[in-house]
């Protein structure tokens, strides 16, 4: 019969031998290697250089499932308590941006959004819009647009032939906005492969008031593809200053048919 002096003993061994506290470390993600800026481990998939303490001259490595790997992240670390040799990233260091909002974790998956080789490639491909597409693309010039368009490089089908066209400027839209009251118009961008030049097609006039038209399509001009490229038609206003993307009409032929 186990007596009291025993049981405390006993217990006493218990505690002593119970579990050591595990300390947790703070840092920051990436290290910098010969001058430039390195989170993932390389040849170590799945492990991130880690700053302690922000200090550059103590880092670790530190296996990580739990946050996005980006420069500069603040983490919580400690050693892993199946193995000792090695730390492992326990989440972000809340405590340096109390106010950050919650979000999931997601590693690095582009191959998942993209087409070509490997396991995990083409598995959620990205669905994007034709005005993603920068090749000849007509964009607003600076942040809050002027009169004219940017029209972005790309190689062309001329003729027989295949050629470069490096990008330029269109002409200044201004002279073409509409001139009575209540008028809208829209004018189109299009490449002329002859002298690769970006040029302008003028459309008519039509009212807004008191009713708009039921489909505004119709007053968009093209040219033919004997004569040109078509671009983009800019809807134009009596008092429009600059063109942004909503006045902007990408109408280029992503795909095109018939003889060749």
């Amino acid at each position: 019969m186990t007596t009291r002096a025993e049981f405390v003993q006993v217990l006493q061994q218990v505690l002593n031998e119970r579990e050591p506290r595990r300390i947790i470390h703070t840092g920051f993600l990436g290290t910098r290697v010969t001058g430039a800026k390195v989170v993932e481990v390389p040849e170590r998939p799945g492990f991130v250089y880690v700053r302690l303490r922000g200090d550059a001259s103590s880092v670790a490595i530190a296996f990580n499932e739990r946050v996005p790997p980006f420069y500069d992240t603040p983490v919580r670390l400690m050693v892993d308590e199946f193995d000792p040799k090695v730390y492992r990233i326990l989440g972000r260091n809340i405590g340096v941006y109390p106010t950050w909002p919650a979000s999931a974790s997601i590693g690095s998956h582009g191959a998942q959004h993209q087409f070509g080789g490997g396991d995990q490639a083409g598995r959620d491909i990205v669905w994007v819009h034709k005005g993603q597409f920068t090749a000849m693309l007509a964009r607003p010039i600076g942040d809050e647009g002027t009169m004219q368009l940017y029209v972005e490089e790309d190689w062309y089908e001329w003729g027989s032939g295949v050629y470069y066209f490096a990008g330029a400027y269109s002409p200044d839209l201004a002279s073409y906005r509409p001139t009575g009251a209540y008028s809208q118009k829209y004018v189109t961008l299009y490449f002329d492969g002859a002298d690769e030049t970006v040029k302008v097609l003028e459309g008519t006039e039509y009212q807004v008031y008191p009713y708009p038209p039921t489909d505004p399509h119709n007053y968009v001009p093209t040219i033919s593809s004997l004569l040109g490229i078509n671009l983009c038609s800019v809807s134009l206003g009596t008092g429009t200053s600059s063109i942004w993307w909503d006045r902007i009409w990408d109408i280029r032929p992503v795909i095109r048919g018939g003889p060749r």
